[in-house]
């Protein structure tokens, strides 16, 4: 037997390429918050770290079905589109639950809860449309909004994205962003229900 007196070890076979690490240690902190906060502010605050390692988990579960490929270039938006999924997906479970065990107690209803939220966070509408406008008429005019006129006040006034993450969110520019937010309250100030209150809710 031929005993080789090289001191330099055999080479290896290349093993699979490393995967990329999609949180930054760095920001991680940052982005576990946001997506807390995501929840929060949808009044789910017991439910919100359960959603939120839910959320996370389908980042990873992204991970593992596309290995060696590059992370998401805004991974913020990555982000707010999966907990809006993992959202939409609680309130299907809790609707069906609900409705299994004919019970009722809270807001089952995604679009209800939401149009509530822009409804209590309506400092942006007394300045932006209608002043003191009574909140029935106001909810009455956010409910009949567009889902994509909904969604753009949603991310713009309660999510606060920035009109560039909201641009790539719906892939639009961020011009037509800004035009959109314009003409979404446009539309609630030309509201038939709001009309009564004028234009700062000084009546007519």
């Amino acid at each position: 037997m031929t005993v080789s007196t090289s001191d330099e070890l055999p080479e290896r076979e290349p093993g699979p390429p490393e995967q990329p690490w999609l949180l930054d240690p760095a920001t991680l902190g940052a982005d576990l918050v946001r997506v807390h906060e995501y929840f929060c502010r949808r009044g789910l605050e017991a439910e919100a770290d359960l959603l939120t390692q839910e959320t996370f988990l389908r980042l990873l579960v992204w991970q593992k079905a596309h290995p060696g490929q590059e992370p998401p270039p805004n991974l913020r938006v990555f982000l707010y589109c999966n907990a809006r999924f993992v959202l939409k997906q609680y309130f299907r479970e809790l609707a069906k639950a609900r409705s299994r065990t004919r019970t009722m107690g809270g807001c089952a209803d995604l679009a209800a809860l939401e149009d509530s939220r822009l409804l209590a966070s309506s400092s942006w509408l007394s300045e932006e449309v209608v002043g003191s406008a009574c909140a029935a008429a106001l909810q009455t005019a956010i409910a009949e909004l567009s889902d994509h006129q909904r969604d753009t006040l949603l991310a713009w006034f309660i999510d606060d994205l920035p009109a560039s993450h909201i641009a790539e969110l719906f892939e639009v520019t961020e011009r037509a962003v800004r035009l959109m937010i314009k003409r979404t309250l446009d539309v609630l100030r030309e509201s038939p229900h709001l009309k009564p209150y004028g234009p700062r809710g000084g009546g007519q």
